[in-house]
């Protein structure tokens, strides 16, 4: 389980909003051989689904603030993580920079709709059954259950 702030893309490709965003990482490797950094990184390091809150517009005072947020996660009301969205790449704004760079040298259109999880904020956290709530302060909550039962 992972805390993020995902961005979100117009037709363009230019930013234009940003949102509270959980992600599930999940390796489901069938031959724990192909279990290797290269493969972890052709498959999005495991991004298997993901949860996105209220989307706010790209621009310079809902940066700042979405940047100095005190994103808190809990797990049946107990605090599991602490962090800022400046503990991935320095926060929204320079992930993008970063992707985009990126996207442009190896040849990638971004366009609408695209939206790009900005990494990780503090730590992965392990699944474990229970209910969790992702505070993102003035930002919303993120709310969702964690049920490991077989299929």
């Amino acid at each position: 389980i992972e805390c993020e702030v995902a961005i979100l893309f117009d037709k363009e490709g230019n930013p234009n909003a940003v949102a509270p965003a959980i992600e599930f990482v999940r390796f489901d490797f069938s031959n724990p051989k192909d279990f290797t950094p290269a493969n972890m990184v052709l498959c999005s390091l495991g991004a298997d689904q993901f949860i996105l809150g209220n989307e706010y517009p790209w621009n310079d005072s809902v940066l700042e603030a979405i940047n100095d947020t005190v994103i808190t996660l809990f797990k049946d009301e107990s605090e599991l993580l602490r962090t800022t969205p400046k503990e991935s790449l320095g926060g929204p704004k320079n992930v993008t920079a970063w992707a985009l760079r990126e996207a442009k040298h190896r040849g990638f259109t971004v366009t609408s709709p695209t939206v790009l999880l900005g990494g990780t904020c503090g730590t992965a956290i392990p699944f474990e059954p229970g209910s969790y709530v992702a505070d993102y302060g003035e930002f919303g909550k993120l709310e969702f259950v964690v049920d490991l039962a077989p299929e």
